[in-house]
């Protein structure tokens, strides 16, 4: 405080401005205010949900600041422009396998935007021209895609296995002079490998590589639905995970190794205990069939029944990495199954979740859970691995074989390799025409591969257009 000579009154003298180099990420909803219009609650359920068990997660792992929320949005500050632009791609990737089981009217699609620049710092928030590019950018970019500025481009160019599309000089509101803009479109983001943590620490620097994997692993459950359950069954809310600090399990374990203990029949309801494990080895089975995946066998595991031991023991004594276990209990009107899964590297409950339905087939019942938990476990594995454990495999091994080839051309994102691959795709579903949602799926991901940049922008000016009408 000073005071002013001749006068009484005391004034605050000026504080200095704190300006800064940083990453800005600007993120939000596509049609947000239609999807609250629809279901109010159910939307806000939903994005609390990806927040919860996605987002914020992934952003802490890469060091990111939540500097404000905004309803649909989100404004985070990282001191890497590689680390947010790493965030960014998890967390396209992980909405879209949340939105595989979600209806097209009732997803939540998110558009992301990062910036390098000088921002100014007060009172937690941040403000600056650095920030508001990031907004802008933010808005250039197509339904589950990533725009980035040629700054935070050139900062990641040999550092991420990405290729950006050149969206050339961009002019914004409210900026004096153009932006150079990239971007990478839903189908690219998919095709990204997934990307470990750079060399980072953060203070007490623990690598978070594996703590990233497995919140991975965890989120799709409460995405994973499908309309047989939103039908029957108003979904339960989702326990939190609860974590707990102890020390970690032997080197042993595998990463992606996975024991499904013998679930537990409580109540006296009789054909419960038979019930329980059958859906055990349905989800064992079910879980076996990706190759990513090291599922131990129901020999092993029904060793445990009726014994309940801690999961931290369960993986000491299998070597495995996840460990699953729950109950069911069956009365008269309704099934109640609860499941969890543990982390055993760092006996955290990742995830914990309740069901109820109406046992009016118990077999259609069996079949459900078996497939939201089998996807909940499986999502580091590619989508054609997704279909097959919820599908009858092809008739035809030669049209299995074609879309295999399809998929490695995918990888590659050029245009000529993307026609390629829907034409092996045609070949696939001629030869066998039950094969046609592994086909619709491919076919969908081809698409934007066959667009310049040129003629994805001007696409996305026309739905920008269109939905400001």
């Amino acid at each position: 405080m000073v005071k002013l000579p001749g006068r009484r009154d005391t004034v605050t003298a000026e504080r200095r401005v704190e300006r800064r180099l940083a990453a800005i990420m600007a993120a939000d909803v596509v049609g947000y205010s239609r999807l609250m219009g629809a279901d109010e609650i159910g939307t806000l359920r939903a994005l609390s949900a990806h927040r919860r068990e996605l987002i914020d997660p992934t952003i802490a792992a890469r060091y990111g600041r939540i500097v404000k929320t905004t309803g649909d949005g989100v404004l985070v500050e990282f001191p890497s422009a590689v680390e947010a632009v790493a965030c960014a791609i998890s967390v396209q990737q992980g909405i879209a396998l949340r939105n595989a089981g979600v209806a097209e009217d009732k997803r939540l699609i998110f558009r992301i935007g990062i910036n390098v620049g000088d921002i100014i710092s007060e009172a937690g928030d941040i403000f600056g021209d650095g920030v508001n590019v990031a907004a802008r950018l933010e808005s250039l970019c197509e339904p589950g895609g990533l725009c980035i500025s040629r700054a935070v481009r050139d900062q990641v160019r040999d550092k991420l296995p990405v290729t950006f599309d050149d969206l050339g000089e961009q002019q914004v509101k409210n900026i004096a002079r153009p932006v150079r803009a990239f971007g990478l479109t839903p189908e690219a983001i998919t095709a990204i490998p997934e990307l470990a943590p750079s060399g980072f620490k953060g203070q007490g620097g623990p690598d978070r590589r594996r703590w990233i994997i497995a919140a991975l692993v965890t989120v799709s459950l409460a995405a994973g639905g499908t309309a047989w359950w939103l039908v029957r069954a108003p979904p339960l809310t989702p326990e939190r995970a609860e974590t707990i600090t102890t020390t970690p399990v032997p080197i042993g374990a595998a990463p992606a190794s996975i024991a499904v203990l013998p679930l537990e029949a409580l109540g006296a309801e009789g054909g419960s205990d038979y019930f329980a494990d059958g859906l055990t080895e349905d989800i064992i089975s079910a879980l076996g069939r990706f190759r990513e995946l090291s599922v131990m066998s129901l020999g092993a595991v029904f060793a445990y029944k009726g014994k309940h031991p801690p999961p931290m023991e369960v993986g000491r004594d299998l070597k495995v990495r996840y460990v699953v276990e729950g109950s069911i209990r069956r009365a008269p009107e309704r099934i109640r199954v609860a499941v969890s899964l543990t982390d055993t590297n760092q006996n955290a409950v990742l995830w914990s979740e309740k069901y109820e339905a109406e046992p009016k087939d118990i077999f259609a019942v069996q079949d459900q859970i078996t497939r939201r938990i089998s996807g909940a476990l499986a999502l580091r594995v590619t989508g054609l691995e997704l279909a097959r454990s919820a599908t009858k495999p092809p008739n035809n091994l030669e049209a299995y074989d074609l879309v295999l080839r399809g998929r490695d051309l995918l990888s590659r994102l050029t245009r000529s390799a993307n026609a390629q691959a829907r034409d092996l795709f045609e070949r696939a579903i001629a030869l066998d025409p039950n094969y046609g949602r592994v086909r619709s799926i491919c076919v969908q991901r081809t698409k934007a591969g066959r667009k310049t940049p040129e003629e994805r922008l001007n696409a996305r000016r026309s739905s920008r257009k269109r939905r400001s009408r």
